[in-house]
């Protein structure tokens, strides 16, 4: 099966790409690095064409209790622009 994995360098995707890769699936990551704005979840514009996958594993996300609206970004409005990418 061909699973593409949102933040996959993170603590969750990073596990389950490992997991994914091990049981026999294709993976695609897709992530950027904390320092690197040019892909932006919350920006559609910014999403790379997504590949064709069977399956699309979520886990890019932001947890931070003082930043209430940056976790609504890219936790809410980031999930509803990768799903309009598709």
């Amino acid at each position: 099966m061909k699973i593409l994995v949102t933040g996959d360098t993170g603590f969750l995707g990073s596990r389950l790409v490992s997991e994914l890769k091990e049981r026999g699936h294709t993976v695609r990551g897709l992530s950027r690095s904390s320092s690197d704005i040019k892909l932006d979840i919350t920006r559609i514009d910014s999403l790379p064409k997504l590949p064709d996958v069977d399956v699309v594993i979520h886990s890019a996300a932001v947890i931070n209790f003082t930043q209430k609206e940056a976790n609504h970004e890219v936790n809410v409005v980031g999930t509803s622009k990768l799903l309009d990418a598709l």
